[in-house]
Protein backbone atom coordinates (compact mmCIF):
# COMPACT_ATOMS: atom_id res chain seq x y z
CA UNK A 1 0.00 0.00 0.00
CA UNK A 2 2.55 2.57 0.73
CA UNK A 3 4.65 1.07 -2.31
CA UNK A 4 0.73 2.72 -4.19
CA UNK A 5 0.43 5.82 -2.30
CA UNK A 6 4.16 6.54 -3.28
CA UNK A 7 4.08 5.75 -6.49
CA UNK A 8 0.40 7.76 -6.79
CA UNK A 9 2.46 10.97 -5.18
CA UNK A 10 5.14 10.67 -7.53
CA UNK A 11 3.08 10.81 -10.49
CA UNK A 12 1.11 13.55 -9.55
CA UNK A 13 4.14 15.46 -8.61
CA UNK A 14 5.57 14.87 -12.49
CA UNK A 15 1.95 16.03 -13.43
CA UNK A 16 1.73 19.09 -11.57
CA UNK A 17 5.79 19.57 -12.80
CA UNK A 18 4.91 19.23 -16.57
CA UNK A 19 1.52 21.44 -15.96
CA UNK A 20 4.25 24.23 -14.93
CA UNK A 21 4.77 26.36 -18.07
CA UNK A 22 9.07 26.93 -18.65
CA UNK A 23 10.39 30.30 -20.17
CA UNK A 24 13.06 31.14 -21.99
CA UNK A 25 14.58 34.67 -21.21
CA UNK A 26 14.61 35.90 -25.45
CA UNK A 27 12.86 38.39 -27.84
CA UNK A 28 9.19 37.17 -29.13
CA UNK A 29 7.07 38.39 -31.52
CA UNK A 30 3.48 39.04 -32.72
CA UNK A 31 1.88 41.13 -35.12
CA UNK A 32 2.25 44.09 -32.91
CA UNK A 33 5.56 43.98 -32.12
CA UNK A 34 8.49 42.54 -29.86
CA UNK A 35 9.01 42.31 -26.54
CA UNK A 36 11.55 40.46 -24.42
CA UNK A 37 10.59 37.69 -22.55
CA UNK A 38 11.96 36.94 -18.56
CA UNK A 39 12.20 33.59 -17.57
CA UNK A 40 9.67 34.09 -15.24
CA UNK A 41 7.09 34.83 -18.42
CA UNK A 42 6.77 38.72 -17.60
CA UNK A 43 8.22 41.30 -19.75
CA UNK A 44 9.70 44.96 -18.77
CA UNK A 45 6.76 47.74 -19.83
CA UNK A 46 7.29 51.55 -19.45
CA UNK A 47 10.92 51.29 -18.67
CA UNK A 48 14.64 50.37 -20.12
CA UNK A 49 16.54 47.50 -19.93
CA UNK A 50 20.21 46.30 -21.03
CA UNK A 51 20.01 43.96 -22.86
CA UNK A 52 22.98 41.38 -24.32
CA UNK A 53 21.78 40.12 -27.66
CA UNK A 54 24.45 37.63 -28.95
CA UNK A 55 26.45 36.75 -25.64
CA UNK A 56 29.33 38.38 -26.23
CA UNK A 57 29.16 40.26 -23.15
CA UNK A 58 28.01 43.84 -24.38
CA UNK A 59 24.92 45.09 -23.33
CA UNK A 60 22.61 47.51 -25.60
CA UNK A 61 20.11 49.55 -23.44
CA UNK A 62 16.45 48.90 -24.84
CA UNK A 63 13.19 51.04 -24.62
CA UNK A 64 9.80 49.32 -23.87
CA UNK A 65 5.99 51.01 -23.83
CA UNK A 66 3.93 50.76 -21.22
CA UNK A 67 2.13 47.86 -23.10
CA UNK A 68 6.17 46.11 -23.29
CA UNK A 69 6.58 46.12 -26.49
CA UNK A 70 9.99 47.65 -28.02
CA UNK A 71 10.20 51.37 -28.97
CA UNK A 72 11.91 52.30 -32.26
CA UNK A 73 13.25 54.66 -34.22
CA UNK A 74 12.03 57.74 -32.22
CA UNK A 75 12.81 59.92 -29.07
CA UNK A 76 14.03 58.89 -25.61
CA UNK A 77 10.93 58.26 -23.48
CA UNK A 78 10.71 59.52 -19.73
CA UNK A 79 13.53 62.19 -19.32
CA UNK A 80 14.48 63.08 -22.93
CA UNK A 81 17.69 64.97 -23.32
CA UNK A 82 17.26 68.16 -23.93
CA UNK A 83 18.55 69.61 -27.15
CA UNK A 84 20.41 72.79 -25.92
CA UNK A 85 22.54 70.07 -24.42
CA UNK A 86 24.76 69.32 -27.56
CA UNK A 87 24.43 66.13 -26.74
CA UNK A 88 21.82 63.88 -29.43
CA UNK A 89 20.36 60.95 -27.71
CA UNK A 90 17.59 58.52 -29.15
CA UNK A 91 16.56 55.31 -29.48
CA UNK A 92 17.60 53.92 -33.58
CA UNK A 93 15.66 51.09 -35.73
CA UNK A 94 16.75 48.34 -33.44
CA UNK A 95 15.04 49.64 -30.40
CA UNK A 96 18.71 50.78 -29.12
CA UNK A 97 19.34 53.82 -27.16
CA UNK A 98 22.15 55.91 -29.35
CA UNK A 99 24.21 58.55 -28.02
CA UNK A 100 25.28 60.57 -31.24
CA UNK A 101 24.98 57.87 -33.41
CA UNK A 102 26.55 55.10 -31.48
CA UNK A 103 24.72 52.75 -29.72
CA UNK A 104 25.56 52.86 -26.09
CA UNK A 105 26.83 49.98 -24.12
CA UNK A 106 27.79 48.15 -21.19
CA UNK A 107 29.69 45.56 -19.75
CA UNK A 108 27.67 44.74 -16.72
CA UNK A 109 29.65 42.22 -13.38
CA UNK A 110 27.89 39.92 -11.68
CA UNK A 111 28.41 42.40 -8.59
CA UNK A 112 27.36 45.56 -10.03
CA UNK A 113 24.68 47.76 -8.06
CA UNK A 114 21.49 47.55 -9.95
CA UNK A 115 18.75 49.75 -9.60
CA UNK A 116 15.64 47.09 -10.25
CA UNK A 117 13.05 47.38 -7.45
CA UNK A 118 14.26 50.91 -6.85
CA UNK A 119 10.83 53.27 -6.48
CA UNK A 120 11.82 55.55 -9.23
CA UNK A 121 9.03 58.06 -7.79
CA UNK A 122 11.46 60.05 -6.73
CA UNK A 123 9.51 63.28 -5.41
CA UNK A 124 9.15 63.91 -1.63
CA UNK A 125 9.74 67.11 0.86
CA UNK A 126 13.40 66.50 0.47
CA UNK A 127 14.04 65.53 -3.80
CA UNK A 128 12.11 66.79 -6.44
CA UNK A 129 10.79 63.96 -9.30
CA UNK A 130 14.30 63.69 -10.80
CA UNK A 131 15.73 62.86 -7.28
CA UNK A 132 17.90 66.37 -7.06
CA UNK A 133 17.71 68.23 -3.59
CA UNK A 134 15.17 70.94 -3.58
CA UNK A 135 17.67 73.46 -1.36
CA UNK A 136 20.18 72.34 -3.64
CA UNK A 137 17.94 73.63 -6.91
CA UNK A 138 16.38 76.59 -5.13
CA UNK A 139 20.21 77.98 -4.39
CA UNK A 140 21.18 77.20 -7.54
CA UNK A 141 18.17 79.35 -8.82
CA UNK A 142 19.40 81.89 -6.96
CA UNK A 143 21.93 84.45 -6.66
CA UNK A 144 24.57 84.78 -3.37
CA UNK A 145 22.07 87.84 -2.02
CA UNK A 146 19.49 85.52 -2.48
CA UNK A 147 21.02 82.63 -0.76
CA UNK A 148 22.47 84.55 1.96
CA UNK A 149 18.96 83.00 4.28
CA UNK A 150 21.46 79.67 4.22
CA UNK A 151 23.94 81.49 6.23
CA UNK A 152 28.16 81.91 4.91
CA UNK A 153 30.08 80.36 6.70
CA UNK A 154 33.84 80.88 4.44
CA UNK A 155 34.37 82.21 0.57
CA UNK A 156 37.33 81.03 -1.66
CA UNK A 157 37.39 82.91 -4.60
CA UNK A 158 33.76 82.39 -6.54
CA UNK A 159 32.86 79.83 -4.45
CA UNK A 160 30.59 80.02 -1.21
CA UNK A 161 30.51 77.54 1.93
CA UNK A 162 27.12 77.32 3.75
CA UNK A 163 26.01 76.12 7.16
CA UNK A 164 23.66 73.54 5.44
CA UNK A 165 27.14 71.59 4.14
CA UNK A 166 26.81 73.23 0.15
CA UNK A 167 29.15 74.78 -1.79
CA UNK A 168 28.11 77.16 -4.29
CA UNK A 169 30.23 78.67 -7.16
CA UNK A 170 28.76 82.19 -8.69
CA UNK A 171 29.71 83.28 -12.57
CA UNK A 172 31.50 86.60 -12.29
CA UNK A 173 29.58 89.54 -13.25
CA UNK A 174 31.26 90.87 -16.25
CA UNK A 175 30.23 94.72 -16.25
CA UNK A 176 31.66 94.43 -12.70
CA UNK A 177 32.88 92.66 -9.81
CA UNK A 178 29.74 91.48 -7.87
CA UNK A 179 29.26 87.62 -7.87
CA UNK A 180 26.02 87.15 -9.44
CA UNK A 181 23.89 83.80 -10.67
CA UNK A 182 24.59 80.92 -9.11
CA UNK A 183 25.90 78.40 -11.97
CA UNK A 184 27.10 75.33 -9.87
CA UNK A 185 26.82 73.39 -6.29
CA UNK A 186 28.60 70.66 -4.35
CA UNK A 187 29.29 69.77 -1.04
CA UNK A 188 31.75 70.00 1.38
CA UNK A 189 32.63 66.93 2.55
CA UNK A 190 33.01 64.89 -1.32
CA UNK A 191 31.52 61.83 -0.07
CA UNK A 192 28.51 63.48 1.19
CA UNK A 193 26.40 62.92 -2.27
CA UNK A 194 22.93 62.43 -0.82
CA UNK A 195 22.79 66.07 -0.24
CA UNK A 196 22.57 66.18 -3.69
CA UNK A 197 20.72 62.65 -5.07
CA UNK A 198 18.81 60.94 -3.52
CA UNK A 199 19.68 57.60 -5.03
CA UNK A 200 22.98 58.41 -4.29
CA UNK A 201 25.54 55.40 -2.51
CA UNK A 202 29.19 55.09 -1.66
CA UNK A 203 31.49 53.50 -4.22
CA UNK A 204 31.67 50.03 -3.76
CA UNK A 205 35.29 50.20 -5.80
CA UNK A 206 37.08 53.02 -4.43
CA UNK A 207 40.43 51.76 -5.59
CA UNK A 208 38.86 51.19 -9.12
CA UNK A 209 37.76 53.91 -10.88
CA UNK A 210 37.06 52.23 -14.26
CA UNK A 211 34.77 49.63 -12.67
CA UNK A 212 33.55 51.86 -10.14
CA UNK A 213 32.17 54.41 -13.62
CA UNK A 214 31.05 51.38 -15.11
CA UNK A 215 28.95 50.32 -12.53
CA UNK A 216 27.32 53.78 -11.63
CA UNK A 217 26.67 53.98 -15.51
CA UNK A 218 24.71 50.89 -15.60
CA UNK A 219 23.10 52.15 -12.41
CA UNK A 220 22.11 55.45 -13.64
CA UNK A 221 20.53 54.43 -16.98
CA UNK A 222 18.45 51.64 -15.43
CA UNK A 223 17.00 54.73 -12.88
CA UNK A 224 15.69 56.30 -16.09
CA UNK A 225 18.32 58.96 -16.65
CA UNK A 226 19.93 59.22 -20.40
CA UNK A 227 23.46 58.52 -19.60
CA UNK A 228 25.57 60.46 -21.88
CA UNK A 229 28.73 58.56 -21.92
CA UNK A 230 28.82 55.22 -22.47
CA UNK A 231 32.11 52.46 -22.97
CA UNK A 232 33.57 54.04 -26.17
CA UNK A 233 33.79 57.31 -24.50
CA UNK A 234 33.91 57.21 -20.91
CA UNK A 235 36.24 59.45 -18.85
CA UNK A 236 36.71 56.36 -16.45
CA UNK A 237 36.25 59.16 -13.33
CA UNK A 238 32.43 60.15 -13.72
CA UNK A 239 29.62 60.13 -15.63
CA UNK A 240 27.10 62.56 -16.74
CA UNK A 241 23.33 63.16 -17.39
CA UNK A 242 21.41 66.53 -17.92
CA UNK A 243 17.85 67.13 -17.18
CA UNK A 244 15.35 69.69 -18.59
CA UNK A 245 14.25 72.16 -15.82
CA UNK A 246 11.99 74.83 -17.60
CA UNK A 247 14.54 77.69 -19.06
CA UNK A 248 17.62 75.71 -17.82
CA UNK A 249 19.14 72.79 -18.15
CA UNK A 250 20.79 70.92 -15.39
CA UNK A 251 23.84 69.05 -15.38
CA UNK A 252 24.86 66.34 -13.28
CA UNK A 253 28.59 64.84 -13.19
CA UNK A 254 29.06 62.12 -10.69
CA UNK A 255 32.41 60.96 -9.70
CA UNK A 256 33.96 57.66 -8.89
CA UNK A 257 35.16 59.51 -5.66
CA UNK A 258 31.49 59.87 -4.61
CA UNK A 259 31.43 64.06 -5.26
CA UNK A 260 28.61 64.98 -7.32
CA UNK A 261 28.64 68.20 -9.23
CA UNK A 262 25.71 69.99 -10.17
CA UNK A 263 25.50 72.78 -12.97
CA UNK A 264 23.23 74.86 -14.13
CA UNK A 265 22.81 76.46 -17.70
CA UNK A 266 20.60 78.95 -19.13
CA UNK A 267 18.94 76.92 -22.40
CA UNK A 268 18.54 80.94 -24.08
CA UNK A 269 22.83 81.19 -23.67
CA UNK A 270 23.49 77.41 -24.51
CA UNK A 271 21.61 78.15 -27.83
CA UNK A 272 23.93 80.88 -29.19
CA UNK A 273 26.59 77.84 -29.57
CA UNK A 274 24.34 75.43 -31.54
Amino acid sequence: MRKKILTIAAAAAMAMMMSVPTFAQDWQQNATGWWYQEDDGSYPTNTGKWIDDNGDGAYEFYYFDENGYLLTDTEVPGRPVPPESHFNARINKEGQLEIDGEASIAYIEDDFARATGIDKNFADETYDENGISRIAMDMLLHSREENTKYGEIACEGNTVIYSNGFKVGYEQSISDDTQSAAHHIGTVDPKDGKKLLKFHYASNYPTDRVKDTKEKSVFVQELGFCVLMNNRNLSFDSIYYCLDYGDNILGVTWYCSDRVLLVIQSKAVLRKYM
